[in-house]
């Protein structure tokens, strides 16, 4: 009996001993888990740097301005437009007594149809002012190449806000100015060297390599094809003039500038991973980006959490992964459908847990489908010059494209959306070359809307030929017309 208290008096274990004891231990096994997903991680990242390496191209920002550095000062076209960066800012900061074309919206009222008579004096008046600065820019015929900067740190994307790009633009935009001029005139004497101009202008601006150079290269384009278009419809460029036409819009290349931009791309991807691979706390809070040669510093999550930073270089692994996929691929000059279709297909993710990767990825897919847009564009301008070189040595336009080939073009190129023959649809009112555009779907050449009076964006893309009649008409009243062509502002 004197037992029985004694055992009645052992202190028992608590329960919440027990629960913290389990509390710590799930604690501990989550570290550790976080820990090693990052460790991982970081591996995974270095196995995807050394993928790249092999690659042979620039991988960092390091590589990227090495590479730059070794072009000459004096070898830089571009320097000679950065160079009148204050004296074209002042197209944007005053404006102009028009709504100018280098303002971003276009006088023209209808395809084909000249300027009134007022304008027309405004603008002569408006492009005198700017006769020496077209001068200037005329000297980048001297240069092969262009660049903006050859020092991407701290921020490689500065040029972007530094103006460069804006210089650069303007710039174009000016020149296309003196071509629309020269065109109501019926003048087209200049037009190759005048176009290889704008086309050279827009090739500086892709160096350095980053997505938002080729996309403005694009846009430059577009606005050179758009200009062909006016002359060949307000003028008539001789068989020579438009050959060399045909042998610049041959140099083009969009597809292949796209995927070299992808090099500051992957750079970037690559700078930006590094924070996380470095244990060291940061707030919760957004800094500024701050690049060097051994990474970028901002992030805006508490990377210190184990597991978080894991989680974060599995988004810039796949993302660095895809870039080296798209890098990879060989360009196909005669088959730009397949190659297109193979850039997109590598820029997919793999991985739908990984959203920021994901959302940069569907962006790079968006950027390459506007590019492809200029390339077809530009297609189709070569295949719209063919045509009135054979209505030139014939009188008439062809029945087929099929008949283009080989005495002008030396094979008829394809629809860079499908991989199909090029759409061509013959009226008394105009000819018209065209893809079916993104959406795969032929909408009979719904490409222009300077064709009719109407503001929606247009279906298809091509180039319009009017016969030879219809150009050069004088506008139907002598009023400034407002403008309802396509905006290509930049």
């Amino acid at each position: 009996m004197s037992d029985q208290p004694e055992q009645l008096q052992k202190p028992r274990p608590r329960r919440w001993r027990k629960v913290l004891v389990i509390l710590v231990g799930l604690v501990v096994l989550l570290a550790l888990s976080g820990w090693i997903y990052n460790y991982v991680g970081r591996t995974r990242l270095d196995d995807a740097i050394r993928t790249a390496r092999a690659q042979g191209l620039p991988v960092t920002f390091a590589d990227i301005e090495n590479e730059m550095k070794q072009w000459p000062e004096n070898q830089n076209g571009a320097k000679i437009v950065l160079d009148m960066a204050e004296r074209l800012g002042e197209i944007n900061r005053q404006g102009s007594e028009l709504d100018l074309p280098i303002l971003g919206a276009f006088l023209n009222p209808s395809l084909g149809t000249k300027w009134t008579d007022a304008v027309q004096n405004k603008v002569d008046v408006e492009l005198a002012r700017w006769a020496d600065d077209i001068a200037q820019i005329d000297k980048v015929l001297n240069y092969e190449r262009g660049w903006l900067t050859a020092d991407l740190t701290p921020f490689p994307f500065g040029p972007v806000y530094a103006g460069d790009y804006a210089t650069l633009r303007t710039a174009v935009r000016l020149k296309a100015l003196q071509i629309e001029v020269n065109a109501n005139r019926g003048k087209t004497d200049e037009l190759a060297s005048d176009v290889d101009v704008m086309l050279r202008l827009g090739r500086f601006v892709n160096q350095p390599p980053f997505v938002i150079g080729s996309l403005i290269e694009a846009a430059l384009n577009a606005l050179t094809f758009f200009q062909v278009e006016t002359v060949c419809a307000l003028a008539h460029p001789s068989d020579d003039q438009l050959v060399a036409l045909d042998h610049l819009l041959a140099e083009i290349d969009l597809l292949v500038s796209f995927q070299a931009s992808l090099v500051g791309e992957r750079a970037y991807t690559i700078g930006t991973a590094q924070p996380f691979t470095r244990l060291i706390p940061r707030e919760l809070r957004f800094e500024p980006i701050t690049c060097t040669t051994d990474g970028c510093s901002h992030s805006h999550t508490l990377t210190w959490i184990p597991g978080i930073a894991g989680w974060h270089i599995r988004n810039h692994t796949q993302t660095l992964d895809a870039l080296t996929r798209a890098l990879a691929v060989e360009a196909d000059p005669q088959n730009p459908h397949r190659f297109y279709t193979e850039l997109r297909r590598q820029l997919e993710p793999r991985d739908s847990s990984y959203h920021l990767s994901n959302n940069l990825l569907a962006s790079l897919s968006r950027a390459l489908k506007i590019t492809n847009r200029s390339v077809a564009e530009v297609t189709c301008a070569r295949v719209a010059l063919a045509a009135e070189r054979y209505r030139l040595a014939t009188g008439d336009f062809p029945e087929t494209l099929d008949q283009l080939a080989p005495d002008y073009l030396e094979e008829l190129p394809h629809d860079p959306f499908n991989g199909q023959p090029l759409r061509y649809t013959v009226s008394a009112d105009h000819v018209i070359i065209y893809s079916v555009g993104e959406d795969l779907t032929d909408d009979g050449g719904d490409v222009e809307r300077r064709l009719h009076d109407r503001r929606e964006r247009p279906k298809d893309f091509g180039f319009v030929l009017l016969p030879v009649e219809k150009r050069g008409q004088p506008p139907a009243t002598q009023t400034a017309p407002a403008s309802n062509g396509e905006d290509l502002s930049l």
